[in-house]
């Protein structure tokens, strides 16, 4: 059966001249099964399928058991303003219509009260048991009145309340615990404060975000906004957060201000730096509403947040720092030279640019015959734990119009031949993501100086089926939440992984784990065999199925759709009609084909930019 929704056995109100608990008895009574009331845990976000579901499967066995609400969604039981005398209720029925009894052996509930009273029904007392067991008998009607609890605040709540059956009487007290049928319900309720129920911003503000983006250091610049009470009460508010060269109104803080409805207030924020050297800064303002609300002959008080972003770009003699730094992925490096080839610059560099003005530099690789721009990254925010988004590969890069702190880092790798043009993006972004580096691939060394051993890889050589498993493990865990996958963060230990007679690879296992790969037979998966095209779009469509990519399945329309393996025809079709695979030209796949480094990385980015 199902989990329980609520984990609360609630004690059942016995009927008038019950029985001894050490005599075995039976009673016929008409009183009242009153189930308690709990500030509990939660109700789930929809108890309504499971037990819609077990009503189901009851019915099948003879156990008609119908509600006359609440199967298909919430018992709504209507508002009611807060010091309530009479709280929001509503009667629902639950009727036996099977021809068997049903046994009522355990209740739980949150935030809610519920009776249950009606027709006849029998009361088991055993001595075995110290909670009675109610029977349902067929034909029989009872009604399940349900009540708010009383002083609740003002919001709409949502409580629960459930019921377990067994379809036989129950022979012990591990019986108790074993229901046949549960039956779960949700059941909303409102209540307000002079119509009121919380939680509406009680304010405007005229300006989302502010943004300083040329303060000279120790000078002044202000900006204003307005505040404005849209609400129907007087509104206390207050500001803070502000860092140590702000002020808001000429103080560091906002001391309480009331408004009245429909009152505002306008703010200014002034922004004075001292630093000595150009800097970007992202500060915050927080400004606290707080009002009360009388209902019942009480008072009840919402309060709140707005935070303000505030941005400062502040200069020095008027020109802004921006940065440029170099990386060597692989391979002999480089350099930097102005336009004119005048200036050389070796590495992190920061020039100082007059704001509004732009400055061009090119990057110059050791090797000028091998060497080339793998890949040009801008920084997101002020920071490189803010990571980086791929520009582009171009020699020549650019701060254009410079109005805030930048930072652009470029990539120069050397090897016997660059990608081809047509996978230059994909392979830029890949390592701009952190998928992929080139000293992943076989022979290839770290660069940094102009006698660096030039690599004896290329991006067109065939990918080994482990160093494509490589590729597509770095994309699973780019991709999927830290907390989420099954190989980090709070699942840590790792599972237990498949292994193979020929490898230890962890991403090779990661991936047989994950239903991506399989191996080649008798326990071997054959690491440094040259992957193909078809087990490539095989690999693809499993991948892009666990990463929550749905494609068409559709059969592939090349000429030499006969040689393509029957287990993979289906995953080729797939990848054709998403675009993600193509074919050699003249309509022709070639499944036994072997897949290179470029191709891997450019199919492997195509399926990630699905999941953005």
């Amino acid at each position: 059966m199902k989990k329980k929704i609520t984990s609360l056995l609630l004690a059942l109100a016995l009927c008038p001249g019950l029985l001894s608990a050490v005599a075995l008895a039976e009673e016929d009574c008409t009183p009242n099964i009153v189930i308690g009331g709990s500030h509990g845990e939660r109700p789930p976000t929809d108890p309504y399928k499971d037990h819609i579901d077990d009503l189901a499967e009851a019915a099948e066995k003879g156990y008609v058991l119908s509600f006359s609400d609440g199967e298909d969604g919430p018992i709504d039981l209507g508002s009611a303003e807060y010091g309530y005398t009479t709280p929001p209720a509503k009667t629902i029925t639950m009727t036996n219509k099977g021809d068997k009894s049903l046994y009522l052996i355990s209740t739980g509930v949150y935030a809610v009260n519920v009776t249950i009273e009606g027709d006849e029904y029998k009361k088991q007392s055993n001595l075995n048991f110290d909670i009675p067991v109610y029977e349902l008998e067929p034909g029989h009607t009872y009604h399940l009145n349900i009540e708010a609890l009383p002083n609740m605040d003002a919001k709409t709540h949502r409580a629960s309340f459930g019921l377990d059956f067994s379809y036989t009487y129950p022979a012990n007290h591990s019986a108790l615990k074993a229901w046949d049928l549960s039956c779960d319900f949700e059941v909303t309720y409102t209540i307000t404060y002079d119509g009121d129920m919380g939680g509406d911003v009680p304010i405007t503000v005229s300006r989302e975000s502010l943004d300083f983006t040329a303060v000279e250091c120790g000078t002044t610049q202000e900006q204003t906004f307005t505040v404005t009470n849209t609400s129907d009460w007087k509104v206390d508010l207050r500001g803070y957060g502000l860092a140590s060269f702000l002020r808001i109104n000429g103080q560091k803080t906002l001391p309480t201000t009331t408004l009245a409805p429909g009152e505002s207030v306008t703010l200014t924020i002034a922004a004075t730096p001292k630093e000595a050297w150009s800097y970007s800064h992202n500060e915050e303002l927080e400004l606290e509403w707080l009002y009360r609300v009388e209902g019942g002959g009480n008072w009840q008080s919402h309060n709140g947040k707005i935070k303000i972003p505030i941005h400062v770009q502040t200069t020095k003699d008027g020109k802004i720092s921006v940065s440029l730094g170099l990386e060597s992925p692989a391979g002999p490096s480089g350099y930097f030279t102005s336009m004119d080839g005048a200036a050389t610059y070796w590495g992190n560099e920061r020039f100082d640019i007059p704001v509004g003005e732009s400055l061009s530099l090119k990057a110059v690789p050791f090797d000028k015959e091998h060497g080339y721009v793998l890949a040009v990254a801008s920084r997101r925010g002020s920071s490189d734990a803010d990571g980086y988004d791929y520009i582009g590969h171009d020699d020549v890069i650019t701060f254009e119009n410079v109005s805030g702190e930048q930072r652009i880092k470029v990539a120069i790798a050397s090897g016997q031949k660059p990608p081809a043009d047509w996978a230059r993006d994909a392979i830029g972004r890949a390592y701009t993501l952190d998928l992929f580096h080139p000293n992943g691939m076989p022979g290839f060394h770290g660069g940094g100086g102009a006698d660096t051993e030039l690599p004896g890889s290329n991006f067109d050589d065939p990918i080994s089926r482990a160093d494509f498993c490589k590729l597509a493990a770095q994309l699973y865990k780019t991709v999927v939440d830290y907390h989420e996958n099954p190989f980090s963060g709070a699942n840590a230990p790792s599972p237990e992984l498949p292994t193979f007679t020929d490898t230890s690879s962890h991403e090779v296992r990661e991936m047989a784990y994950l239903g991506v790969v399989t191996g080649v037979g008798a326990g071997a998966f054959d690491p440094d065999g040259q992957l193909t095209r078809e087990q490539a779009s095989a690999i693809l469509s499993r991948l892009a199925e666990v990463l929550g990519v749905r494609l068409d399945k559709v059969a592939p329309t090349f000429d030499d759709n006969g040689s393509i393996a029957s287990w993979a025809s289906e995953a080729v079709g797939e990848m054709q009609a998403a675009g993600i695979m193509g074919g050699l030209g003249n309509n022709q796949f070639g499944p036994q084909g072997t897949y290179s480094w470029e191709q891997s990385i450019a199919t492997l980015m195509r399926i990630y930019d699905m999941t953005l």
